[in-house]
């Protein structure tokens, strides 16, 4: 027997597959991160291309069609966009996908970058329930009232 086979035959059972094994703990704190990304997904949700996503969505349309809309004056003297990583992102997509669905895919993946780096930031900064009740307030919405208030 070689010495690499030794050395498997002699490794007990119970650490060959410890990190793959699904234990209760672990099954609980997916259920509680799935259930509160469904909860932050539910009252977030998708409202469509209001406010500055308008500017956001043109200047994407502007890239594209040059002729078209990227004449507007607004577009033609824009000195910012350039210096921004969304700009191309958000070119490429709306050339590959509808406007819209470019739109959407954009706050979808906002959405899950929020969500983590509340996640990772209750995690490092306090522990236990004191996460989990830190994660709801992240994921609770931030209006009141039927209007939307702030």
């Amino acid at each position: 027997m070689s010495a690499v086979n030794a050395d498997v035959a002699a490794e007990p059972k119970s650490q060959k597959s410890t990190a793959l094994r699904a234990t209760p703990k672990r099954l609980t704190s997916l259920a509680a991160f799935l259930a509160l990304a469904a909860f932050y997904a539910l009252e977030h949700p998708y409202a469509g291309i209001l406010g500055d996503s308008k500017i956001y969505m043109g200047r994407a349309l502007a890239d594209i069609d040059a002729s078209g809309v990227g004449r507007d004056l607004m577009f033609r003297l824009d000195g910012q966009s350039q210096f921004s990583l969304f700009t191309p992102a958000a070119r490429w997509l709306v050339a590959h996908l509808q406007l819209a669905t470019g739109a959407m895919v954009i706050a979808a993946f906002g959405g899950v970058l929020w969500f983590a780096g509340a996640f990772a930031f209750a995690r490092q900064a306090l522990a236990g329930r004191a996460a989990i009740i830190a994660l709801v307030i992240f994921a609770a919405p931030a209006v009141y009232g039927p209007d939307g208030l702030l």
